[in-house]
């Protein structure tokens, strides 16, 4: 994927990262925003999550937080 989708994607998972993580896990606090964030990225391949409350990043999430 390239160009405004993939900079769409790499916004997201930055702001994911910045606001759910808590060290190696992703958590949503059950709140809907921060679940729908993660079945976008899960749904791209970039992180699993458990569709309740928990996450983490795959290795593609992990490729992707590394661009710049």
């Amino acid at each position: 994927m390239s160009g405004p989708d993939h900079e769409a994607l790499r916004a997201l998972a930055w702001m994911v990262e910045q606001y759910l993580s808590t060290g190696e896990e992703l958590d949503t606090l059950s709140m809907s925003p921060r679940q729908d964030a993660l079945t976008v990225l899960k749904r791209e391949g970039l992180v699993d999550y458990d569709g309740v409350r928990c996450g983490s990043w795959t290795e593609a999430g992990r490729r992707l937080l590394d661009e710049r």
